[in-house]
């Protein structure tokens, strides 16, 4: 399904796309009409259309996953729409806050609130994760890295670390570690393409 080998193997994708999404979004919701409820699902589409195989796969999982969590279906309808787009990674969390500032596409205040809190409140990657980078980018990290703490902020292409690092003298300073996503080299390349997927139809 999400390999299409067609012109119509694309249509059937997109088609069932935009039908999962409206499953989200319940018709006659608070704060959505009929036009701002359609243009949603089809700006998914539009993302979705532009992202390779590898990466629909992965965000289709991400999002089965919201299906079957039971706190998903307490969540209002903008917290619903804030978590979708940020699982479709850093285009996703530009694209809501894009909206977010555009009264025209979405009218209602609260939901483009709740599409603007993805700003400073993005899907976080782990502390392990984080970790990781770091040992990365650091060559002694095992002398340098003393601590790293919980997020201190979430964006949609870093995240925010206070810790502790241990300087050629042996002293102790407390620290801001800003971290880049996980695998963010790799998938910069395939945003960009989605992102401008978004900018042309939005225009």
């Amino acid at each position: 399904l999400f390999e299409p080998q067609s012109s119509s193997d694309v249509e059937i994708m997109n088609k069932y796309l935009k039908t999962m999404l409206l499953q989200f979004l319940p018709k006659g919701s608070d704060g959505m009409n009929e036009e701002v409820r359609q243009l949603l699902a089809d700006v998914f589409v539009v993302l979705m259309d532009a992202y390779p195989p590898y990466r629909r796969i992965q965000i289709m999982k991400s999002v089965i996953d919201l299906q079957s969590d039971p706190s998903f279906k307490k969540k209002s309808l903008g917290e619903r729409l804030r978590v979708i787009l940020g699982a479709l990674g850093p285009v996703g969390i530009k694209t809501a806050q894009y909206l977010s500032e555009n009264e025209l596409l979405i009218p209602d205040a609260g939901l483009r609130s709740s599409l603007g809190a993805l700003r400073n409140n993005a899907p976080p990657f782990s502390k392990i994760a984080a970790f990781g980078m770091l040992s990365h980018e650091v060559p002694d990290y095992q002398e340098r890295i003393v601590s790293v703490d919980d997020a201190l902020g979430v964006a949609s292409i870093k995240q925010v670390h206070a810790g502790q690092w241990k300087a050629e003298d042996g002293s102790l300073h407390d620290v801001v570690y800003k971290i880049r996503r996980p695998s963010l080299t790799v998938l910069i390349p395939d945003d960009y393409a989605a992102l401008d997927a978004v900018i042309h139809y939005l225009n």
